[in-house]
């Protein structure tokens, strides 16, 4: 496990160049995108007292799965439907944390998400936004940082998550963004505390 003896040179390497490529301040490294999603999301439902989640209908089952697992409440909105959004934010009390969470870039569709309006519509509400970038990171953006980056959105979403199994070609997930939000993540997700770490071989191929 990366706590006790798996965290190596490559994989902190592959975590700087995450979070570079995404102009983020930090990125975490997890054993897939379907476990980043699950234990992240999971993590931030449960520690966050009184969280909220706002759902794209669309969204994957590892979102889906990891919200619920935290035990929090889930809103959906209607697919892509910033409206729809605006509608159940109004709804909530402010004072609560509150995640929207959306994809960029649906597999099963090959749909776009709206970012811009889905973004402003979270921002004016003050709530925590996090978009699943899997299938777009490495296709979209400069360099491959996907369509948040590609948006100009990026200081506007607090955590995106990635896959490495995609258009990266090898296996792997991440998260990036604040420093202090990753080291968050690091030090309460239990997907990425009790599994085994990203072996080096990997780790060297993606940052090739």
């Amino acid at each position: 496990t990366r706590n006790i003896s798996g965290t190596h040179a490559l994989l902190v390497e592959l975590e700087a160049e995450l979070a570079a490529t995404q102009g983020r301040e930090a990125a975490l490294v997890f054993s897939s995108g379907y476990v980043a999603n699950d234990a992240t999301l999971a993590t931030l439902g449960r520690q966050l007292p009184g969280c909220v989640f706002l759902s794209d209908r669309h969204n994957h089952a590892s979102m889906i799965e990891g919200m619920r697992r935290s035990g929090a409440r889930i809103e959906v909105f209607a697919h892509n439907d910033s409206a729809d959004l605006e509608r159940l934010l109004r709804g909530l009390d402010p004072a609560l944390p509150r995640i929207v969470a959306f994809e960029s870039l649906y597999s099963m569709d090959g749909d776009i998400a709206p970012l811009r309006a889905l973004v402003a519509t979270a921002r004016r509400h003050g709530a925590f936004v996090y978009v699943d970038e899997t299938h777009a990171v490495g296709a979209h953006g400069p360099g491959g940082a996907g369509l948040v980056v590609a948006a100009g959105l990026s200081d506007s979403v607090d955590l995106i998550q990635g896959g490495l199994g995609k258009a990266y070609g090898v296996v792997g997930g991440f998260v990036t963004g604040r420093a202090a939000l990753v080291d968050f993540i690091r030090s309460h997700a239990a997907g990425f505390i009790f599994t085994t770490a990203l072996p080096p071989v990997d780790a060297a191929a993606a940052l090739a």
